[in-house]
């Protein structure tokens, strides 16, 4: 029945993006970009009306299916559960569908807001300049985080006001010693660190430079701007990426020098040659830049060999000294300025890769933890009241979400300068951690697809009204879109959003159900496996900053998520919910609401709590595993 309308919202959904294309394409183009706002219109209102039809379709398939399943059996006594599992499969695949083309309308704002013009004027420049000015302060005050999560918390990653390590201050005096502590964790921050002392050693290498004007000569004469220049480029963050950029450097260096001696000696009274060997040996630096495994090397010998080629046949204080006498100077000065700083990175607040790694793995996981928590528990323990919680709104799990996959990326991107450091114990064992962080990876998608069915956002307009009214008044849609972020996570779960246009007495027999039928229920079980999860992800974020043999038995979440799934066996029953099929038989039109909302949750509540509680269950027990080779365990 539905597919009709599922083939016409695909093929909107396409057409959409190949206009926004078209539409990205004008704008690089410089051509008129006036009609923009009117084709994003009409986009919006084509995707408004293919989604209504589509869900009046689907609303219609689904009351068919369950009018159709309640009673029934076929010929061989089987019950209609084959029709439960095929309305699970599809329930989850149109809300996919669904999510999708949201995002889609939701891009097209975007879009038109950077293909169309600015207007002109005084006054929109100066605001333009402030909201410059205010992301340069952000992007300032926002330096130096170790990784994405450090940003926003530095002293602990979600701080409890109710400890006695961070209490709140009240007093002006109070206060002011906060902000003077959160200066302090500011000026601790890896990159703040990183930037005083590249600036550091670079005012300390020019700063003979002006002692008098014997020394600036014969420091030019000996070419030493080359060793500020080198000892700036070869700063990384790393220990280990400096390291390897100070090798390329230097082997770079000695290969161009060469090379510029040997081109000016035999071309130096052949020019139509000199200029056949520059080209020939440009051309297989420029294929090391492109397609070489050590690019770098590339860069820097077609660098050095240009530097020396050019002094010597353009500035005139170069033409008493041979080209050779040029490159042994220019070499000599690089390896000084590698050396200043390969010294000054190891020994001054040194940056170890390989121990941001572990750091940043104890802080991914101490966070999907809370995360973990606050998804499972604050959603599906709504008739519990915590006095605290971290994440408090829709908007701050988001960005929450956000930055463990920003997390993540760095992490990659740490574990890859690990290789390049040296280490006395043995070689770093790259591979165990890159397992760690791909199965950090998929627990992270599954708090994902977790929270895409638990927290429901609606799209930016409301599917349910007219498509052109919806249309007409857009600001009353994006107040809606900005009351659903900021709502308490609890009240946005799947179980609130259900009743959203239905009457309080619809929403009142919901709640009721869902928890008397499904909370209540398995509550001690859920509870047990929740604080066993939370526990594991805690000893193991220890242990990566600990470096301390693993218990000889982690808890045991496996055991606890098979009675998890034990007392939730018949949640997907047809008679799991009995008590109102004979009102829903009758056509009890307040009874059919309440058991077609519940009847949608208890497929939410199976496939987070079992199926995606599984595959967080195994996730952590490959971590566990991959913990104990690194560091051991007591016992067997």
């Amino acid at each position: 029945r539905i597919r009709m309308p599922v083939e016409q919202l695909v093929r909107v959904a396409d057409a959409t993006l190949s206009t926004v294309h078209d539409m990205v394409d004008t704008a690089l183009a410089g051509s008129d970009a006036r009609d923009t706002m009117w084709r994003v219109a009409r986009l919006r209102e084509d995707i408004a009306d293919a989604l209504c039809v589509f869900q009046a379709e689907y609303d219609t398939a689904v009351c068919g299916l369950a009018d159709s399943d309640d009673g029934s059996e076929d010929g061989d006594g089987k019950s209609a559960g084959a029709t439960e599992e095929q309305l699970f499969v599809v329930y989850f695949f149109v809300s996919s569908l669904r999510e999708f083309v949201g995002d889609v309308d939701a891009l097209l704002p975007c879009v038109a807001a950077v293909c169309r013009e600015p207007p002109a004027g005084t006054t929109w420049s100066v605001r333009l300049g402030l909201q410059r000015a205010g992301q340069c302060w952000r992007a300032l005050w926002d330096t130096g985080a170790t990784t994405a999560l450090e940003a926003g918390h530095e002293g602990a990653q979600f701080s409890d006001p109710r400890a006695l390590h961070w209490p709140r201050p009240t007093s002006v005096r109070s206060r002011m010693a906060y902000m003077l502590w959160k200066a302090g964790m500011w000026v601790r921050r890896a990159n703040v660190r990183f930037a005083t002392k590249y600036a550091l050693l670079a005012t300390a290498l020019a700063v003979p430079w002006y002692w008098s004007i014997d020394v600036y000569l014969e420091m030019r004469r000996q070419r030493l701007e080359w060793a500020v220049i080198s000892a700036a480029a070869i700063m990384v963050p790393t220990v280990g990426g400096s390291a390897l950029v100070s090798v390329y450097r230097v082997l770079g260096t000695c290969a161009g020098g060469l090379a510029a001696f040997l081109v000016y000696e035999v071309g130096q009274d052949m020019p139509l040659l000199a200029y056949v060997l520059m080209v020939a040996f440009a051309i297989p630096c420029f294929h090391i830049m492109l397609h070489g495994r050590y690019p770098r090397i590339g860069q820097f010998a077609l660098i050095t060999f240009g530097v020396v080629l050019i002094n010597k046949y353009v500035a005139r204080e170069d033409q008493l000294e041979s080209a050779g006498e040029l490159a042994v100077r220019r070499t000599g000065a690089v390896a000084l300025g590698v050396v200043a700083g390969m010294m000054v990175t190891m020994y001054v607040w040194p940056f170890e890769a390989r121990v941001r790694v572990r750091q940043a793995l104890s802080w991914w996981l101490l966070t999907a933890s809370l995360l973990y928590g606050q998804l499972w528990s604050a959603l599906w323990r709504v008739y519990a009241d915590t006095p605290w919680r971290a994440l408090r709104t829709v908007r701050e799990y988001f960005d929450s979400e956000l930055q463990l996959q920003d997390a993540v990326l760095e992490i990659r991107g740490l574990l890859a300068d690990t290789l390049n450091e040296p280490r006395l114990k043995g070689r770093f064992p790259v591979e165990t951690y890159e397992h760690i962080i791909n199965a950090s990876q998929r627990l992270l998608d599954a708090l994902v697809a977790a929270r895409r069915v638990m927290l429901p956002v609606p799209p930016e307009d409301d599917m349910q009204q007219s498509p052109r009214r919806s249309r007409s008044n857009t600001s009353s849609s994006d107040n809606s879109d900005e009351h659903v972020m900021n709502l308490p996570l609890a009240l946005s779960s799947a179980v609130y959003l259900e009743s959203v246009d239905e009457d309080d007495a619809v929403a009142r027999d919901i709640r009721a159900r869902v928890e008397r039928d499904l909370l209540q229920r398995t509550a001690s079980a859920r509870e047990h496996r929740d604080a066993l999860v939370s526990l594991t992800m805690y000893v193991l974020a220890s242990a990566l900053v600990l470096k301390t043999p693993l218990p000889a038995a982690l808890p045991p979440v496996r055991e606890a998520q098979q009675r998890v799934a034990d007392a939730m066996g018949d949640v997907l029953e047809p008679d799991a919910f009995n008590d109102s099929s004979d009102n829903v038989a009758a056509g009890n039109e307040h009874e059919l609401k309440v058991h077609r909302s519940v009847a949608h949750i208890r497929y939410v509540f199976y496939y987070t709590q079992v199926m995606l509680g599984w595959e967080i269950v195994h996730e952590l027990a490959i971590i566990g595993g991959l913990m104990r080779e690194l560091y051991g365990s007591y016992g067997s």
